[in-house]
C-alpha cells in the first residue's frame, strides 16, 4: 500500500509541476494583432512595455498578476488612458479593454493574438 501512494504522490506531483511550468511560460512579451494595430510587448518578471501602432500609435506599460496585465497607455499624440488585457490560458491571445484618463474600460474592447514569428 505504501508503494501506491508513493506512485500516485509522484504522479500528482508531476501533473503539477508540468502545469506550473506551461502557466509561466505564457507570457505577454512578442507581437500581437489587434483591431486598433500591431503591438509589441516585453514582459521581464512581472513588468510589461510595449509599443502599438495603427491609426494612433503610442506606448504602454504595466504590471502582470496571473494572467492580468493592467497597463498605462501614452499615445503619440500625448492623450493618456488606462487599460486591461488578460491572457487566456494558451498564451496564445488575450481579452481586453482600454480608457481614457483614469477609466480602464470607457474606450472598448482592445483584443489581441499572438502573430506568426517569421512571417
Amino acid at each position: 500500500m505504501k508503494k501506491g501512494w508513493k506512485v500516485a504522490i509522484l504522479s500528482f506531483a508531476a501533473i503539477i509541476t508540468a502545469v506550473g511550468v506551461v502557466l509561466a511560460a505564457a507570457s505577454f512579451t512578442g507581437t500581437w494583432n489587434t483591431a486598433w494595430g500591431p503591438i509589441k510587448m516585453t514582459q521581464t518578471g512581472n513588468q510589461v512595455k510595449g509599443v502599438y501602432g495603427g491609426r494612433f500609435p503610442g506606448k504602454l506599460f504595466g504590471t502582470v498578476s496571473g494572467n492580468r496585465l493592467e497597463f498605462q497607455w501614452i499615445g503619440d499624440n500625448g492623450e493618456k488612458g488606462r487599460g486591461v488585457f488578460v491572457l487566456v490560458p494558451d498564451g496564445n491571445s488575450f481579452t481586453g479593454t482600454w480608457g481614457s484618463g483614469e477609466s480602464a474600460t470607457n474606450g472598448g474592447e482592445w483584443n489581441g493574438t499572438r502573430a506568426s514569428e517569421g512571417k
